[in-house]
């Protein structure tokens, strides 16, 4: 129920800022009717708090909804807040003003110099801009914050603007689920009767005594294997076991009855009258007396036999697609002034991660490394769909800028689709030139390569834009670097900062600092260097270029 809007907007105190009550008014009917304020923290916020907080390189990130009297937190990284009175909120000036409020160092503005949140959380660098509505209501702030003075340049404003537009899709995208889930959930009501029925007609329901004997069949068991009722009952179950699960399956099952456990599920092997093998989805209940003396089962047989035939056939395919997937990463080259090698590893049967370069012309190679978004089939067919346009877009366009475009259009036109579904992934895009000693790099999102010239401290590969796909014309970047001499390139997806954490950068200084060249790359040289995990939380690539 919508509280009374008007009410609270007259009962404003001296002290509150906004642009005007009618103004006022529109915002807050919005804001209560997208049933966010007050809601459990949702990954998919926490995920863009992170980017901005990655992306700009500040410790502080908050994603704010600003109520009749609060400054309510969705999502934020760096600091523990849940809530700020309205009235003494930086943000409420953002709600007046309509516009972003920049704050390089609150020591040297009287307005906050000394506000709680410089004195209490040690903020003195703060940025905020507002969350606009596609109707054009400003509903709250998204904020971006550092424990020391720094600057903030107009680009990287735009940056901020183009996320906050980001945060209001979500939050729209939020709402427009929770009316269809609405839908959905008054027409499942109505079916549930229906569905509930036949889903138990689909099952057998199953009885046995202590020993494991069949002491109740439903009638479904003579169609599901061929047996009548009659000549099944009295017998135990596992005489239907297939004999490749049936020592195994008897073990488990035992066990668990020693231990006292409350249920048992299991998908077994069994075998009908026919000499048919089938695969049966075992839900057993334990039954007990009071004095925790087992008595027997109750539960259900499901026939998953189509699912398991057909969950062997579309992994015969996933195995195919890995083999194609893997047959098209370029393999290492060894040139004298150049040499680039990987060292990959999918934490799936398929991956999201891609890498390609080429040898464009004499002295002049293109190096690409994507990381699309999600993990599995999904990401591999992105994956593959970018990795058709590379060869002729980097012998066609032989500038980072121009090629993040056109992949930046290739992801709108061809992959995300008007409801709303959004394809993207993070790249970094290189070309070098090894005859003028001069390398171009557009980073869309990705984790910061580094690049040591000589032996000079390395160069944080930084500049570029947002990641590929999230909107259709981001401000961009070019980052330049020059070497007189030798330098050496690394770059990584994600998978190796989940495994190694925050320091990442440091551990790759430090992989730079003693790498030896030996018979080992350094690709193969950081690997080895972090403790793999047996299964990856995500997909791992890492890629070494030295340039002599």
């Amino acid at each position: 129920m919508l509280k009374n809007i008007k009410e609270m907007v007259e009962n404003f105190s001296p002290s509150t800022l906004y642009s005007s009550k009618l103004e006022e008014m529109s915002r807050l009917t919005e804001l209560y009717q997208l049933y966010i304020v007050d809601t459990e923290q949702e990954e998919e916020f926490d995920h863009i708090t992170t980017l901005i907080r990655d992306v700009f390189t500040v410790p502080v990130v908050l994603i704010s909804l600003i109520t009749e009297d609060r400054q309510w937190i969705k999502s934020c990284v760096g600091i523990n807040i849940k809530e700020i009175m309205r009235d003494d909120s930086i943000c409420q000036h953002v709600i007046a003003d309509k516009k972003a409020i920049i704050i390089e160092n609150m020591e040297n503005d009287t307005r906050f110099k000394n506000h709680p949140i410089a004195i209490e959380h040690n903020i003195y660098f703060y940025v905020s801009v507002p969350l606009t509505t596609s109707k054009g209501n400003i509903i709250g702030t998204l904020c971006i914050g550092d424990h020391k003075p720094k600057s903030f340049t107009n680009h990287q404003l735009q940056l901020l603007e183009s996320f906050s537009g980001l945060v209001v899709q979500e939050i729209e995208k939020r709402y427009a689920l929770l009316v269809e889930a609405k839908w959905k959930d008054k027409l499942l009501q109505e079916n549930r009767r229906y569905l509930s029925l036949v889903n138990n007609l689909q099952d057998v329901v199953i009885q046995t005594d202590e020993q494991g004997n069949i002491s109740f069949l439903a009638p479904a068991w003579e169609d599901l294997m061929g047996y009548t009722v009659e000549e099944t009952l009295n017998q135990s179950f596992l005489n239907f076991v297939s004999t490749a699960n049936r020592d195994h399956f008897s073990k488990l099952f035992s066990n668990l009855v020693e231990r006292k456990a409350d249920n048992f599920k299991q998908v077994v092997q069994y075998i009908t009258k026919s000499g048919k093998k089938k695969w049966l989805r075992l839900v057993f209940s334990f039954i007990y007396d009071k004095n925790k003396e087992f008595l027997g089962t109750i539960g259900t047989l499901s026939d998953l036999t189509d699912l398991v035939e057909l969950e062997n056939e579309r992994q015969k395919d996933r195995d195919l697609a890995k083999k194609v997937q893997l047959s098209v990463t370029s393999n290492p080259i060894h040139h004298p002034s150049f040499k680039i090698d990987c060292e990959y590893h999918s934490s799936l049967d398929l991956s999201g991660d891609m890498y390609y370069w080429v040898q464009i012309d004499e002295g002049k190679y293109g190096v690409i490394l994507v990381d699309v978004m999600g993990h599995g089939i999904a990401s591999s067919l992105v994956s593959m769909s970018i990795r058709s346009l590379l060869h002729g877009l980097f012998k066609k366009v032989q500038d980072p800028v121009l090629i993040y475009k056109e992949l930046n259009r290739h992801i709108h036109t061809l992959l995300n689709s008007p409801d709303g579904i959004i394809s993207y992934f993070t790249a970094m895009i290189i070309y070098i030139d090894t005859n003028n000693k001069r390398v171009e790099f557009v980073n869309a999102g990705h984790p910061k390569g580094l690049m040591q010239v000589d032996d000079t401290l390395p160069h944080i590969m930084d500049k570029g834009s947002l990641p590929i796909g999230l909107m259709e014309h981001p401000p961009i970047e070019k980052g330049i670097i020059c070497y007189p001499e030798d330098a050496t390139i690394l770059i990584y997806t994600d998978g190796l900062g989940d495994i190694i954490g925050d320091d990442v950068n440091q551990k790759l200084l430090l992989c730079l600092k003693e790498y030896k060249k030996t018979t080992k790359t350094l690709s193969r040289y950081v690997l080895d260097s972090v403790e793999l995990p047996d299964k990856l939380p995500d997909d791992l690539c890492v890629i070494s270029i030295e340039l002599n």
